[in-house]
């Protein structure tokens, strides 16, 4: 049997952003196809913690985690 591929790469998104007057930064999540080689999802603002965004991104990976998936994912990681 033939090992799955991970037809998905998953990478940090870092951008400024302002809410109620204030500058931060924060990290998302950014989907690419491997296969089509083009973003298939992006959520953005997830966390202002790079440290703990990376590991999420790393599991996704690791996981071959399909892009259905991710929002309850990402709901999980933030309750």
């Amino acid at each position: 049997m033939d090992n799955p591929t991970n037809n998905y790469l998953y990478s940090i998104l870092e951008d400024e952003y302002i809410l109620e007057g204030q500058a931060h930064t924060g990290f998302g999540i950014i989907i690419t196809s491997t296969i089509a080689n083009e973003v298939v999802a992006k959520i953005e603002d997830i966390t202002t913690s790079k440290y703990e965004l990376c590991t999420l991104v790393q599991l996704c990976n690791d996981l071959s985690l399909d892009p259905i998936h991710i929002y309850d994912v990402v709901e999980d990681f933030l309750l």
